[in-house]
């Protein structure tokens, strides 16, 4: 049975992705963007094709998952180390919740920030 608890905190986790979408979803689409333009464009065209594929297409997949494993990593660690400096660590450790709660609501906020990264990266990667 789900505890209010976990949905407290997985709610939590969400929230603070979303509020904070200037921080936790813009710098990769820049980076992204900076890597299809700059290395896409520029160094493709002198690179060529890599076995009948496109260098633009053959790069897309690698900034998709990059753009989907270091957010997810970034939000879990970041959460973790915003709630220890500030001190409110202990007050999520003394609550009813048990620790595979409080983990897997960290893992859901780093999972769909991660697949909301890489999805908006293929939608910019579709644009460029």
């Amino acid at each position: 049975m789900i505890s209010k608890g976990f949905l407290a905190m997985t709610e939590r986790e969400l929230i603070r992705l979303l509020s904070l979408y200037k921080q936790t979803l813009f710098p990769s689409l820049i980076s992204a963007g900076l890597y299809i333009i700059i290395f896409g464009q520029s160094l493709g065209s002198r690179i060529g094709d890599i076995k009948g594929i496109p260098y633009i297409l053959y790069i897309i997949p690698g900034l998709i998952m990059m753009s989907v494993i270091n957010p997810a990593y970034q939000n879990s660690s970041s959460s973790l180390m915003q709630s220890k400096f500030l001190k409110f660590i202990e007050d999520i450790l003394i609550t009813p919740i048990s620790g595979f709660e409080i983990c897997l609501s960290f893992i859901i906020g780093a999972t769909f920030r991660g697949l909301l990264n890489g999805l908006l990266v293929y939608v910019l990667a579709y644009i460029l």
